[in-house]
């Protein structure tokens, strides 16, 4: 346990043993600095290299070595990783007004720590590094019955002592700009959520900064399929993310996918008169795309968004195991797939579940294991491995910093759900309990709780097809920088349970106001 002060810059730890670490998440670029200095002395400071799945009471354990990966400098001069490993490194620093910098470079993998002003030696290389996982600095309690305690500076003001050559301060300022040019620090120029209400008549759809190539629409205020339809395909071909059903063409509900929008038919299940409807749309290039060469078999049809980490794929499953090239240049974390000509579940890979288990997006039953995923995406191909043949459709997403992010937590049942740092104002969550028992696709947008500015209690379900609800036991509590569970419903914060999710951005942490 843990108590924060002085603007949550100093963490005193109030028992024995225990970490804390900040709510900055270093990307996986630049390289970064800060400085601690001791308010204690004796044998139970540390400090901390660690992800923002650690969540043992150690600075490292050996039985969760997935999980809890921490590189650490304790005060007695050693210095501690992920096996619980402890050797000599550098000088003690078991007083009081002690200054203990952290480097850590991220381009290269490296971490260095200083005592008063003077480096220690490079006390890790190889750290891993990847788009889509953050480090963070943190502060260790090593002690069962001393406490630890320390006052940070993330550069909100002058050095003790010179920082390193290079190395940024923590601040959104010194983040990257997300995207480029006239699209830098606008997630909504490749995602947004719309609602309308629905006509009966043909209806024009507008105020996206983009022409949709993948829809998805459902009615909030009332029961019905959650309808797909995408560029690759043609906007008349529907699938529903609630069913196993096949894909069936319907004039009369996506006309078009418009500049800036789109225009619907008079089918009840995208344009019921007097409903609310919720629309989701995502960016997948200008124009069609050359389909990829580099797996073993040629798509028949490709849309690809590198810049957003999104691509649509149309291929034709015809052996057991097969490779297809997703056009991203980056590897995928997230991975929906439909064989669309058969009566079939959709297969979902999501990177922190793991390439040895699928899960299906159109129940809510928990993972299953599946050898589907092959060892799991690289950079130019994803394994599909399925004796079912017949056209398919598969959406692929890679992890923008700043505008889309995939992970997964820990529940608690507590008003304190663990906080997932995501690096943006999340404008869109979705949430799977997919371990023992599974639970159902809960999805939540801003759009649809924008009364609610700082908690969104409003879901829908994405494999059923209920209306929104908001059952008081299923809140989120949104922030310039993540999302976490406040309540103890079971889909989003059983306890002990793990729950994995997909978020994209309303804006990117460089910009977001504090909230």
């Amino acid at each position: 346990n843990w108590t924060v002060t002085q603007g949550n810059l100093r963490a005193v730890s109030t028992s024995g043993y225990g970490h804390i670490h900040s709510n900055f998440g270093l990307p996986h670029y630049g390289k970064w600095y800060c400085e601690a200095t001791t308010n204690a002395s004796g044998d139970a400071l540390g400090v901390m290299l660690a992800r923002d799945t650690h969540r043992n009471t150690y600075m490292c354990n050996s039985n969760d070595t997935t999980r809890n990966v921490g590189y650490g400098y304790l005060s007695d001069g050693r210095k501690v990783t992920t096996d619980r490993t402890a050797t000599n490194y550098g000088a003690s620093w078991q007083a009081t007004d002690v200054v203990i910098g952290i480097a850590f470079d991220a381009d290269n993998g490296t971490l260095t720590f200083y005592k008063n002003g003077v480096s220690q030696g490079q006390a890790y290389s190889s750290i891993p590094v990847e788009p889509g996982k953050f480090w963070f600095f943190g502060q260790s309690n090593d002690s069962n019955t001393n406490n630890s305690d320390m006052t940070w500076n993330f550069g909100q003001k002058p050095w003790a002592y010179p920082c390193p050559v290079g190395y940024r301060s923590c601040c959104t300022e010194n983040l990257n700009d997300t995207f480029t040019g006239s699209n830098a620090n606008k997630p909504n120029n490749f995602f947004d959520t719309k609602l309308y209400t629905g006509t009966g008549s043909e209806l024009a759809v507008t105020g996206f900064n983009f022409q949709p190539d993948l829809l998805w629409l459902k009615p909030s205020s009332a029961t019905n399929d959650h309808v797909l339809v995408d560029a690759a395909r043609g906007s008349t071909k529907r699938i529903f993310a609630n069913s196993t059903g096949t894909e069936s063409t319907e004039a009369e509900s996506v006309k078009s996918f418009d500049s800036g929008g789109f225009t619907l038919g008079t089918h009840s299940s995208v344009n019921t008169s007097g409903v609310t409807h919720v629309s989701w749309a995502w960016d997948a290039g200008t124009a069609a795309a050359t389909p990829s060469t580099d797996g073993s078999i040629t798509p028949t049809a490709q849309w690809v968004n590198a810049s957003a980490g999104f691509s649509i794929t149309q291929f034709e499953n015809v052996a057991n195991s097969q490779t297809i090239g997703h056009g991203l240049s980056a590897e995928p974390h997230l991975i929906i797939t439909k064989n669309v000509d058969n009566s079939e579940n959709w297969q979902v890979y999501h990177k922190f579940v793991g390439s040895g288990q699928k899960q299906y997006l159109n129940s809510s039953s928990a993972q299953v294991s599946s050898s589907m995923w092959g060892s799991g995406p690289s950079n130019s191909v994803f394994t599909y491995d399925d004796n079912v043949t017949g056209t398919c459709i598969a959406y692929c997403w890679a992890p923008i910093f700043g505008f889309s992010h995939f992970g997964k937590y820990r529940g608690n049942a507590s008003a304190q759900g663990l906080f997932n740092y995501c690096g943006f104002r999340p404008a869109w969550i979705a949430v799977k309990h997919h371990g023992s028992g599974g639970g159902d696709w809960q999805q939540y947008d801003m759009s649809r709780n924008s009364t609610k500015a700082t908690v969104w209690d409003t879901f829908l379900e994405l494999n059923d097809t209920d209306a929104q609800n908001d059952d008081g036991y299923s809140d989120l509590r949104v922030t310039a920088n993540g999302f976490q569970a406040i309540k103890d419903g079971n889909d989003s914060n059983m306890s002990n349970s793990d729950i994995m999710y997909i978020a994209f951005a309303e804006r990117p942490y460089k910009l977001a106001r504090a909230l």
